[in-house]
């Protein structure tokens, strides 16, 4: 039995076409077959990827449902905390969603009047404003979800 290919490779042929000027690339009904097969393994790899995703974030968001409802003694101790948090979540490309709105954002800790340990809340913009929603004199409950890409600046003209 040979391991080499016993089917023979037809040659490229070219034609007239809009995109090269003077001549395009056909392909062969072998290199479709094969981008075909490629194809099914990148769908089948996604499907994999996003299945690991899932389980990582669920794990995390197990993990971190422990802590609900709880502070940690001080300002200083909730921000270790938070920051602990954040550092987890950025590694695995992941952000709280916010429960009032549902938009992706940094969970952060910072002083507030009357709350000597700070408040708890959540960071992020909405149509191009920066929002605070919560102060949460405890830990709430964190969703989270996938983090999201960044826009692209528009350039100057």
């Amino acid at each position: 039995m040979s391991t080499d290919r016993e089917t023979e490779s037809r040659p490229l042929t070219t034609s007239p076409g809009p995109n090269t000027p003077g001549a395009t690339t056909s392909v062969d009904d072998d290199t479709m077959a094969q981008m075909s097969v490629v194809g099914a393994q990148l769908s089948n790899l996604q499907q994999q990827m996003n299945r690991l995703h899932r389980t990582v974030r669920l794990t995390i968001e197990a993990e971190l449902s422990l802590l609900t409802g709880r502070q940690f003694g001080s300002l200083v101790a909730n921000e270790e905390v938070v920051g602990l948090i954040q550092n987890v979540l950025e590694t695995h490309g992941l952000r709280i969603q916010c429960p009032e709105c549902g938009h992706p954002a940094i969970l952060r800790c910072s002083g507030r009047p009357g709350l000597p340990n700070g408040a708890f809340v959540l960071d992020h913009t909405i149509e191009g404003r920066r929002t605070f929603h919560g102060g949460y004199s405890i830990l709430p409950a964190l969703r989270l979800m996938a983090k999201p890409r960044r826009k692209t600046k528009k350039k100057a003209s």
